[in-house]
């Protein structure tokens, strides 16, 4: 375990008003904010005249060369010195941390009362502190090729790395990783059909940011077909087999929609709209998407067709230059 995050106040503050400056060049790193990041639990820490004074709160935005800090805000508890903390204060972090418990006898393990950290590098020597501790699930444990689900609209996936070793001589290291995608989603222009057998789950088929309720935010999926824009929606979904589930936030699109096999479920706010265009941003009319939401009924500004759209794979790189390899200088 390498203790990766510590720092000094910049300067003295109350931490009233939620934003603070600290430095992280005093413990070695290279700039004043490094190592901290955005969702992370900042504590701030000081003892004055024999009385600790501890406040901690979660990152919601830092500026790593100035070491500019803002908090959503201090959690219960927190406690302030009466005259503010001064640069005398330590900052640090909680950090997560992994074990790999596969060493000890599978009979031990839940009956473990005692841990033992020793130290590897006199360097880290410091006070630390445990809170909550629990097993983690959610393993990739195929070495050839584990399903990583992404996140609601499709805009990415995530996964963390976890580096393991039980040789206190070698650390782990990883040399590749690599990576694809399929797309389990609505075609961009023409007929669909919803399918168990093709793995088209709810949970998989594209949803896209409503361009009329972007806040809240709402969803539209569905299909959309026409010669131009000003020509009807003609584009068929049809159920075939499977439970299709229509989300309390989802709105699906179709021109007409056909239920020969399965089931559809729409949880309430749910909705189906047939007969409607369907939308998006395109200044440029290069094919790509400003954002890759989607409305329906009237047309937005700068509106342009779905069907129309020659990718909706990825953003605009810049919507006010035409480029239908979406290349920008």
């Amino acid at each position: 375990m390498t203790i990766d995050f510590g720092a000094k106040l910049d300067s003295g503050d109350d931490l009233s008003d939620l934003s603070f400056t600290i430095d992280a060049t005093y413990y070695g790193l290279n700039s004043k904010g490094s190592n901290l990041y955005k969702g992370d639990k900042i504590i701030v820490r000081e003892n004055v005249d024999g009385t600790e004074y501890i406040s901690q709160g979660t990152v919601t935005a830092v500026t790593a060369s100035t070491g500019a800090v803002t908090v959503a805000a201090w959690d219960s508890g927190s406690t302030v010195p009466s005259g503010g903390f001064t640069v005398n204060a330590s900052v640090f972090k909680w950090q997560r941390e992994y074990f790999d418990p596969t060493g000890s006898l599978s009979t031990h393990r839940d009956a473990i009362t005692n841990l033992t950290f020793r130290l590897t590098d006199g360097a880290e020597g410091r006070t630390i502190w445990l809170d909550d501790l629990k097993s983690s699930g959610g393993y990739l444990t195929t070495p050839e090729g584990s399903t990583i689900a992404s996140s609601l609209d499709n805009q990415y996936f995530q996964y963390r790395i976890v580096e393991m070793t039980n040789d206190t001589a070698v650390s782990a290291s990883l040399t590749s990783l690599t990576g694809g995608y399929g797309s389990l989603g609505i075609p961009i222009s023409g007929n669909y059909i919803y399918t168990t057998t093709s793995a088209n789950t709810s949970d998989f088929i594209t949803r896209y940011v409503d361009i009329n309720d972007p806040t809240t935010p709402r969803y539209v999926l569905g299909v959309d077909n026409g010669a131009d824009e000003d020509a009807d929606n003609t584009a068929n979904f049809e159920v075939q087999s499977g439970a299709l589930t229509i989300n309390a936030s989802d709105t699906l699109v179709a021109g007409t929609m056909t239920l020969t096999g399965g089931s559809v479920a729409i949880a309430n706010g749910g909705q189906i709209v047939i007969g409607q265009k369907l939308w998006t941003v395109d200044q440029d009319v290069d094919g790509w998407s400003l954002n890759r939401r989607l409305g329906y009924g009237s047309k937005p500004t700068n509106g342009r067709r779905k069907n129309l759209m020659a990718s909706f794979g990825a953003n605009d790189c810049d919507d006010t230059v035409n480029s239908s390899t979406n290349t920008c200088q």
